[in-house]
């Protein structure tokens, strides 16, 4: 009995440690599942990460470009002020740009490319031909005339504006005037002053396209006057003199199957052109054979 109490006994230990090795087994193999999991989640998130980085930079917004509110010579900065905020590479940058813009300022970056030789598509520009356009199309400082000439009679005090927001006005409106470059103040006083009362539309858009060190006050006033003359003779050819468009507009119109008194009275009397009065003929005048005092 003895043996076998002591078999049981060996038999229990045997079994309990079984179980303990079991137990530890299946911990450690919990554990590598665990650390394998948890591997892949970082992993997970990291390349979500990544994802929502790129996504982020892939389609930036920025506002449009617009001319009439502001010059492009500010633009650009602070374009490329955002490019590198966002860490967007060089290869990306013009479709960046592009993708900004509006369907204007699109239309006029592929009309330019179009007329490169040989042609090109907008989206083959490099990012310096599309600055190079741009500042090509809306330098201000490519038509200084013009400027100067808004700067002097469109500068104006608006309703509810205080003082500081007038000489802001004023100092932004100067940058695209380069008064620095005057050489001769009294010539430019005398052009600008005559540009500023001239008050045709021809006049000015001819003038406007003449650069500003070209433009002296009497080829301004050379201009005017053949830009005067020849619209005056442009308009004479196509509607007449004003002689002649008034003797159109008074001339009668006679109505068919009437007749006034006079037109009966000259169809039966006739009338002769050589000596102008009436009961002749040219034919039978007397005056037939002879030679005009005046004209010989």
């Amino acid at each position: 009995m003895e043996k076998f109490f002591e078999l049981m006994r060996s038999h229990l230990e045997l079994q309990d440690c079984w179980h303990l090795e079991q137990l530890d087994l299946q911990d450690h193999r919990h554990q590598e599942k665990m650390r394998a999991l948890s591997a892949l989640v970082e992993k997970s998130s990291a390349g979500s990460a990544a994802t929502i980085g790129v996504n982020s930079t892939a389609t930036p917004n920025f506002s449009a470009f617009d001319a009439t509110s502001e010059l492009w010579q500010d633009y650009l900065p602070r374009f490329s002020t955002f490019l590198k905020a966002h860490d967007v590479p060089k290869s990306r940058k013009r479709q960046v740009f592009l993708l900004n813009q509006t369907a204007t300022v699109y239309k006029v970056l592929a009309n330019l490319a179009a007329q490169i030789s040989p042609p090109r598509r907008v989206n083959d520009l490099t990012m310096e031909e599309i600055e190079a356009f741009m500042t090509d199309q809306f330098d201000a400082n490519r038509f200084v005339i013009r400027e100067r000439f808004k700067f002097w009679s469109e500068m104006k005090r608006r309703l509810g504006e205080t003082i500081q927001e007038l000489a802001a006005r004023i100092c932004q409106d100067v940058r695209t005037c380069d008064f620095p470059s005057i050489t001769d103040l009294l010539d430019e006083a005398l052009r600008t002053r005559f540009i500023c009362s001239v008050s045709n539309e021809a006049v000015l858009k001819a003038l406007f396209k003449v650069k500003s060190d070209e433009l002296t006050f009497a080829w301004a006033i050379q201009i005017a006057m053949e830009t005067e003359e020849a619209a005056r003779v442009a308009k004479e050819t196509v509607f007449g003199t004003k002689s002649e468009l008034l003797h159109k507009v008074g001339r009668s119109r006679k109505l068919p199957g009437k007749s006034t008194s006079k037109d009966t009275e000259r169809h039966k009397i006739p009338v002769c052109y050589r000596c102008g009065k009436k009961g002749h003929l040219s034919e039978d005048c007397r005056f037939k054979n002879a030679v005009c005092n005046f004209c010989k």
